[in-house]
This record gives C-alpha cells, sequence and structure tokens, in this order.
C-alpha cells in the first residue's frame, strides 16, 4: 500500500491506510513516529490555514439537491457562497405505461406532468382483436392464428 504526504505548517504527515503518522524532515526515508490526536488535530488545523492562505480567502461552501430534468443544468455556489461541496441528485421522476397493440404505429411518452422518462413499458399481448379481418372464416383450416382456429376450405 502505497503512501500518501501531507504538509501543512511545515510538518509532513505520512498516510498509509488508515494509519496516520507524523514525519521529521529526516526521518523522510525512515520510519515515521506515531503522534497523538491532539498534535493531528492542530496539524489538520494548520492545514486549512495553508488553504485559505494559498487560496487567499475563506472558503464558504454550501450542499445542493439537484432534480433531474431533461435539460442541461449548470448550478454555481449561491450568493455570499463560493464553493459547493456537496451535490445530491434526485431520483429521476418516471412513470410506467401499458401500451395497447395496434396495427397502427403506437408512440409511447411520459406523459404525467412532473415526470421526464418511462421506468417500464408494458405491451398487452396481441389477439385476434387487433384486427377486424381475423376470422374463422379467413383462415385456412387447420392453421389457427392468435387463437382463432380456421375453417376456410378454398384454394
Amino acid at each position: 500500500m502505497s503512501k500518501k504526504i501531507i504538509t501543512t505548517a511545515g510538518t509532513e504527515f505520512a498516510q498509509n491506510g488508515a494509519d496516520l503518522a507524523m514525519i521529521e524532515q529526516t526521518q523522510r526515508a525512515g520510519k515515521p513516529v506515531m503522534i497523538s490526536s491532539a498534535d493531528l488535530n492542530e496539524g489538520f488545523s494548520n492545514a486549512e490555514a495553508d488553504v485559505k492562505a494559498l487560496v487567499g480567502f475563506d472558503v464558504e461552501g454550501e450542499e445542493i439537491t439537484v432534480t433531474p430534468t431533461t435539460s442541461e443544468q449548470v448550478k454555481t455556489p449561491s450568493s455570499g457562497k463560493n464553493a459547493i461541496t456537496k451535490v445530491t441528485v434526485e431520483a429521476a421522476p418516471l412513470e410506467s405505461k401499458t401500451v395497447t397493440p395496434s396495427t397502427d404505429e403506437v408512440v409511447v411518452e411520459a406523459t404525467t406532468t412532473g415526470k421526464i422518462g418511462l421506468s417500464s413499458v408494458t405491451v398487452e399481448a396481441v389477439t385476434a382483436a387487433i384486427d377486424a379481418n381475423i376470422t374463422a372464416g379467413n383462415i385456412k383450416k387447420g392453421v389457427t392464428i392468435l387463437g382463432v382456429e380456421g375453417t376456410y376450405e378454398g384454394e
């Protein structure tokens, strides 16, 4: 497992998995020395100050929630904030549809207000009701089409 070196206020910390240790400049190639949680907290406090000094201002972040739409959305921090620290995307509002077969083309779209797509489309079973010409007299004897057994005996 590789080590990650964090430097703050002139102090170096090495992170190796869940273990965090302070390393003195002369010990970079040597073994790290474990530090107390108080010293660790001070190191992280110094890191926050280092970030503020680096960017030149305090980071004032906010968490936002985004509702999916079919259009592109660009989110920026609200007035008085200069960062977004967490984005939560809500579940897409979908609907289910059932379609009755037809001899005509059927277009299936989300139609309920606030829905942006379909989670499922169920197509009902095709039966003889799809076409009035599917009758026993129009089907050759011995042949069954969509549950209708034919009686036609012509050529």
